[in-house]
Parts: C-alpha cells; structure tokens; sequence
C-alpha cells in the first residue's frame, strides 16, 4: 500500500519506534515524545500529534508506563502502522524500498552557508 507525502512523493512507515530501534524522547517542556525528530514546529502542527503531547506531561504521571498506555499513545501506535503519522515520522521512517533510497538528509548552516550535509 503506497500512501503520499507532500509534493506526491510515495512513502510507506517502517517506524523505528514500534521496532526498539529509536528511543523515545524528552521536550524542553517535559512531555515524552515518541522520538527526538518529532519535536519541530512543523509536526506541533499536526492535530494527531497535538493529542499525544496533551497527554505525555511526564510530571503528570508516577510513570513512563503510565503513558504508553493511554489511549492516544495506543492510537499514535496503530496509526503508525498503517503509514499514519506527523511529517516527521514520514521523513525519518520511511519504509526503503533499496539501498540507495535516502531516508534523512541533514544539512548544517553557519552564517547562511552550508558547512556541513550528509544522507542517511
């Protein structure tokens, strides 16, 4: 099943979070993240990921367990793995289809020139 991304580029989840090959993450703001490359502007935009930051308050709870197991956490998972997420899941995650398939591209600016760029 090929699903699009923007500027119809096709892309299928294969989510490194649901297979223990990424750690979750902490915000500035104390909430628990399902990964470190979620936490942009861009994906506080998505209204299923507003859902999830609602409730991953990490002060909020006695527990991380306590968190995975609310019921949007458990939603964000399935949604995960019907190729549903925020933009940045798309970007990190997508599913190869070969060896040569580009799954990041970082790049690092300093004074408005590029220093530094890198696929991954």
């Amino acid at each position: 099943m090929n699903k699009k991304i923007e500027d119809n580029i096709e892309f299928e989840l294969d989510p490194k979070c649901l297979k223990n090959e990424m750690q979750v993450a902490i915000t500035n703001k104390g909430e628990l993240i399902p990964c470190c490359y979620l936490d942009t502007p861009r994906n506080n935009l998505d209204l299923e990921y507003k859902k999830l930051l609602k409730v991953s308050k990490i002060s909020d709870y006695n527990s991380i367990e306590e968190i995975y197991l609310n019921k949007e956490w458990i939603e964000f998972a399935e949604n995960l793995r019907n190729h549903k997420g925020p933009f940045g899941c798309k970007l990190t995650c997508p599913k190869k289809r070969d060896e040569k398939n580009i799954t990041r591209k970082e790049n690092i600016y300093y004074k408005g020139k590029k220093v530094y760029g890198q696929n991954f």
